[in-house]
């Protein structure tokens, strides 16, 4: 059975018990989609860090992410997306995507520096794929093997050229 179907067969324990399934599923996907519009549209203020201030990407790309977030408790509750968050396998995943939504937008709105603002995203956008990789079967050791192999491969660098000997006999 898909989790879709089980869902609806579950007990309505959302942020809005008095909506019916077709109404979580249509607030989740509208939370979702207006998520998704604000991480995209910040993109055309990602000029904005050439120039040395990266706030307005920050804030937008931030909200975006809470937002999106947001729409799950229409599906299963604060209550059940609190669990879930803090469950012992996404745990740290989520403290760090949480703390890094956070950190980004109250140090791109005190300091501004866009260094330290592109960083935040950077470690916000990765603590997000490790925590959705985390309710996917396999996916954390695929994402591991990945990056394993990207990080292997660029430490061996190119095989070194073999010495140039004129007078060996061959």
């Amino acid at each position: 059975m898909n989790s879709i179907a089980s869902a609806a067969e579950q007990p309505n324990e959302s942020c809005f018990p008095q909506l019916g399934f077709k109404e979580r599923m249509l607030a989740f996907g509208v939370c979702f989609l207006i998520g998704t519009f604000l991480e995209i549209s910040s993109a055309g203020a990602l000029f904005s860090f050439a120039l040395g201030s990266g706030v307005k990407f920050a804030i937008v790309f931030s909200l975006g992410n809470l937002v999106s977030l947001a729409g799950t408790t229409f599906l299963v509750g604060y209550k059940k997306q609190y669990e879930n968050m803090f469950d012992e396998t996404r745990r740290i995943a989520s403290i760090v995507y949480l703390a890094s939504i956070v950190l980004c937008i109250v140090l791109s709105l005190a300091i501004g520096f866009a260094l330290l603002v592109f960083a935040l995203v950077v470690v916000q956008y990765c603590a997000y794929v490790w925590y959705c990789a985390s309710y996917i079967p396999f996916a954390r050791d695929f994402i591991k093997g990945c990056v394993g192999k990207i990080f292997s491969s660029s430490n061996s660098g190119p095989a070194p050229a073999p010495a140039f000997q004129p007078f060996q006999n061959a």
